[in-house]
């Protein structure tokens, strides 16, 4: 999951965003895997998130040109279609045959968590994150065991912004 050289290529060199996205993964995608492909937007969207944050907290400036951008792409996801950025299941797809290797879980995953954290707060939302970081590291985990950590840890139900931002089929 983690391309240690991926961020680094020359067409990438200048991408401050490609380069967050990549060095994320040292946390989600190497320190904690994903469960079954079906998960792929546990990794790929909350590295998107995570991304996008910590860039807008080094220079908040940056903010609304990530998020333009990242709608941009989703716009683009959406257009092309595929598979929900989260199917049902676990083992029962194949990534690229049942079209989940597509921008969808990068730009809906990270517009889930910016839901949720307009519901929560980004701090709160941080926190959340950093908890299910130390319970799962160095294991195997699924989008569920995030989305039970966000209830659990803030008393917030996400499951309407799930239905939207998650299960829905382009």
């Amino acid at each position: 999951e983690h391309h240690p050289y991926w961020h680094v290529a020359r067409d990438a060199m200048d991408d401050e965003l490609t380069h967050a996205h990549e060095a994320a993964h040292g946390w989600f995608g190497n320190g904690v895997r994903i469960r079954c492909w079906e998960d792929f937007v546990l990794s790929e969207g909350t590295t998107s998130y995570i991304s996008a944050r910590a860039l807008s907290l080094a220079d908040p400036t940056q903010a609304d040109a990530i998020w333009r951008g990242y709608q941009e792409e989703l716009d683009a996801a959406i257009a092309d279609g595929g598979a929900p950025a989260w199917p049902q299941g676990c083992g029962q797809i194949d990534i690229i045959k049942d079209q989940l290797f597509t921008n969808l879980p990068y730009m809906q995953g990270a517009f889930f968590y910016k839901d949720v954290a307009a519901e929560v707060g980004e701090d709160v939302l941080d926190g959340v994150i950093s908890r299910f970081y130390m319970k799962h590291k160095n294991q195997a985990a699924g989008m569920q065991d995030m989305i039970d950590a966000i209830r659990t840890d803030t008393g917030f139900d996400p499951t309407p912004i799930v239905d939207a931002r998650l299960r829905k089929k382009f």
